[in-house]
């Protein structure tokens, strides 16, 4: 039953991906949302739904094709292999940073708990030294 809502979901987005006018802006959101990703981790792309799931997987490579296609979104012309490459190392080096970021902000993080641990045990052996 559901099967057909997402065989239908699918075909509906490669179609507006195919077209020019919408594809610029679907394919911003598609992109966000991981879509694609979702599909393929889905039990309808393995094979491992319990019913349905015909036909999923030849639409599942059709979007993935269209999603992909590589033509400047907003002139429709055919991109250089050299455009391409420029375009997914931008995409590699921005998540590349925000990975970093994120690294920075886990390690300041833990140094303001060790600190706070540290300053703790301090206390704690303080005031047992002052009990004695």
């Amino acid at each position: 039953m559901f099967s057909f809502h997402f065989n239908s979901c699918l075909e509906f987005f490669t179609d507006l991906l195919a077209q020019l006018h919408t594809r610029r802006f679907l394919r911003t959101f598609l992109d966000d949302a991981h879509v694609l990703e979702q599909c393929t981790l889905s039990p309808l792309a393995n094979g491992s739904a319990p019913v349905g799931g015909q036909g999923f997987q030849p639409l599942l490579e059709q979007f993935a094709f269209y999603l992909g296609f590589e033509i400047a979104d907003h002139s429709g012309e055919a991109l250089s292999e050299s455009e391409v490459l420029s375009t997914h190392l931008q995409k590699v080096q921005e998540r590349v940073g925000k990975g970093l970021r994120m690294e920075v902000k886990m390690i300041k993080h833990e140094c303001e708990f060790e600190c706070v641990d540290a300053s703790a045990e301090m206390m704690i052996i303080t005031a047992s030294r002052n009990y004695e």
